[in-house]
């Protein structure tokens, strides 16, 4: 789905439907185009945020008509990278840009000590070195995507966690 640039890293997308402007999109899309969520689907995002999902609108010409939950799933090895940090005494953090209410679930269930939720693609970075400006730690970088944590790690000096597990 286009994108414009200023839209660019916001969670939400735009089309044109049978002559409608339709948007797809997170909490984000609702904050942009200044819609108010009624009642029940508030509670089924709240519902939906308490068994970390996430939740995706569909807004047709500035009214919101339908959500959509959705959840990851998360992977057994995330489990065990963690344990295993744990076991080393390191404290591990997640940098996400889902809702807080899904980190928080996801952290729950992980065991993860540290949540920073609804961060955009563009303050990741600086999210980070406010970490290592801190002085107390000494980040690793995981991400979802190889990519994603080589090329954060790099501009951030950090190293990436597959790096440092394998020496």
């Amino acid at each position: 789905m286009p994108r414009t640039p200023e839209d660019s890293g916001r969670s939400f997308e735009k089309r044109p439907v049978d002559g409608n402007e339709v948007y797809v999109g997170g909490p984000n899309l609702l904050t942009q185009l200044d819609s108010e969520i009624p009642d029940h689907l508030q509670r089924f995002a709240e519902e939906a945020g308490q068994n970390a999902q996430t939740v995706v609108y569909l807004v047709r010409d500035g009214e919101l008509i339908a959500a959509f939950a959705m959840a990851d799933v998360i992977r057994e090895e995330s489990f065990r990278v963690v344990d295993a940090l744990h076991d080393l005494g390191i404290e591990v953090a997640m940098l996400t840009g889902d809702s807080q209410d899904v980190a928080n679930a996801v952290a729950d269930e992980l065991g993860i000590d540290t949540v920073f939720a609804e961060v955009l693609p563009e303050d990741k970075d600086e999210k980070v070195q406010e970490l290592q400006d801190q002085e107390t730690y000494r980040v690793l970088v995981c991400a979802d995507r190889f990519n994603s944590s080589g090329s954060c790690a790099k501009r951030m000096g950090s190293r990436r966690l597959c790096d440092w597990l394998m020496g």
